[in-house]
């Protein structure tokens, strides 16, 4: 696998790398320790207020169309599990 930064010899990424070094093991640690998992969703507030902005901008009409909103979770979910702090 190409490792997109080279500076970091290997594992994730920095956003993720407080979860774990690999893919299974981020989702083992998400799983495991849910409390920590929401802890880090919603900490820090700004996480709260991107997934307010994400829906905002067309009145939620997203939220009425659960099944294809369902292909957007994931990417959502990492943006939230990550310590990367959304841009505003």
């Amino acid at each position: 696998m190409y490792n997109i930064n080279p500076l970091k010899a290997v594992g994730l990424p920095g956003n993720w790398d407080n979860w774990g070094t690999s893919i299974p093991e981020v989702i083992f640690n998400v799983v495991k320790d849910p409390v920590r998992t929401l802890g880090t969703i919603v900490d820090p507030i700004e996480k709260v207020y991107y997934v307010f902005l994400i829906f905002a901008p067309v009145v939620f009409l997203s939220l009425l169309a659960p099944l294809e909103l369902t292909l957007s979770l994931p990417w959502i979910f990492a943006a939230l599990i990550s310590k990367y702090p959304p841009l505003l």
